[in-house]
């Protein structure tokens, strides 16, 4: 293990790289976490508002988790790839989770919003639309990302 000082002197690139990544990875778990703790699950109006935040920040997650794989497969530190993995695989299954949640609960929503003007019903369409496809993406992206992390620790033995 290389000292802080070290790596400031040889490589601030890669101090760079690490901030940045923990710093992308912790304020978007700590964003989704605010959103859906607590959980009002049969609450339609909370399932929907929280889905579609998280739905609609994910991306910082992601990318953080991304960026601390990457740096850590450079670094050789397989331990850390294992942890964001498996953190990319449960936010994966959160993201599924919300999917499921928000396509059950758009008959109801979609119903809701016939009964509101014109432009307020195309409105919640846009954003359920909007959110579904995003969760879609998130989760495919997510469980990818998960399982080619981990295989390529399982390569590296």
């Amino acid at each position: 293990m290389q000292s802080i000082r070290t790596v400031i002197r040889d490589q601030p690139q890669l101090l760079i790289g690490r901030c940045l990544a923990l710093a992308l990875a912790v304020t978007g778990l700590g964003s989704v976490v605010s959103v859906v703790v607590p959980q009002r699950v049969g609450n339609v109006d909370w399932e929907v508002g929280a889905i579609g935040e998280v739905a609609a920040t994910a991306a910082l997650p992601v990318m953080g988790l991304a960026a601390v794989i990457a740096i850590s497969m450079f670094e050789r530190r397989r331990w850390a790839v294992v942890i964001s993995a498996v953190l990319m695989m449960g936010l994966g299954g959160l993201s599924l989770f919300g999917l499921v949640l928000l396509g059950t609960d758009s008959p109801i929503v979609l119903e809701a919003a016939s009964n509101a003007e014109a432009s307020a019903a195309v409105s919640v369409r846009l954003v359920l639309v909007k959110s579904l496809t995003l969760l879609l993406l998130f989760t495919v992206g997510l469980f990818g990302l998960g399982i080619v992390a981990l295989r390529s620790v399982r390569r590296s033995k």
